[in-house]
């Protein structure tokens, strides 16, 4: 029974070890590769065109869809191939209960930490937004929905949560993916005191546990996908509309 015990701890941590390395590696790699993509694309047509964060954007989810799909196809995870279908009514009850709660939760923690006078860390596109036009954000509705919620809940949902699932129940998997989804977005939120990139962390972290939730209840990668893509796509939206 010990041994048994001991096997399975063994292969737990062995099974996050492989996650953050999954993680870790898919974050370098695309964002790497999109920084290098938007430097030839802005070359190519220059900064007029369309706005150098949005041609960042669009390319990290590319690239993250396709950085998935060859860590599925290569097998150095044991998981199911992502489950796309047309959401059925359960499903699309569920896609507008999740998208109604990261709204929610979202509000929550903006109210909490200005009850405790620490706000949250603004993120580096809305650093932007703030010092220049901010027009660019509107771009930021449809890239959110089509590529950003796509490119990251593949990943962090399908690839790394799945993977846990293997070893853990469903619902330490998604703590576990939750938690490697909040460590990769530090940098995001790093320019700030560490109050305030711990209280966006804490609003990241409870965000991706109803995404993490939606797909566990659903199996449809598409649900927490498009609750993802919709509630950043709101973000962006009321965002332009607080800076024009």
């Amino acid at each position: 029974m010990r041994y048994l015990q001991r096997t399975d701890r063994r292969k737990q941590v062995e099974a996050v070890l492989r996650a953050l390395y999954i993680g870790t590696i898919g974050f370098l790699f695309t964002a790497a590769g999109a920084s290098a993509l938007q430097q030839i694309f802005l070359l190519a047509f220059g900064p007029s065109v369309f706005p150098p964060s949005a041609i960042l954007s669009v390319l990290f989810g590319v690239l993250l869809v396709v950085y998935s799909l060859l860590i599925l196809r290569s097998g150095f995870v044991a998981v199911n191939r992502p489950t796309v279908r047309t959401p059925s009514r359960r499903e699309l009850a569920i896609l507008g209960l999740a998208t109604g709660g990261l709204l929610v939760v979202s509000f929550l923690v903006a109210e909490f930490t200005s009850y405790v006078g620490i706000p949250t860390s603004p993120s580096s596109i809305e650093q932007i937004a703030r010092t220049g036009n901010p027009s660019f954000l509107l771009a930021f509705v449809p890239i959110s929905v089509l590529f950003i919620g796509p490119g990251e809940e593949l990943l962090y949902r399908n690839v790394i949560q799945e993977h846990l699932s293997a070893t853990f129940s469903d619902w330490s998997a998604v703590l576990l993916a939750s938690g490697i989804f909040t460590a990769h977005h530090l940098l995001q939120y790093q320019s700030a005191t560490n109050a305030q990139t711990a209280m966006s962390l804490l609003s990241v972290f409870l965000l991706s546990l109803i995404l993490g939730y939606a797909y566990v209840k659903t199996n449809n990668i598409l649900v927490p996908a498009l609750a993802h893509g919709l509630f950043d796509a709101i973000v962006f939206f009321h965002m332009w509309l607080e800076y024009s």
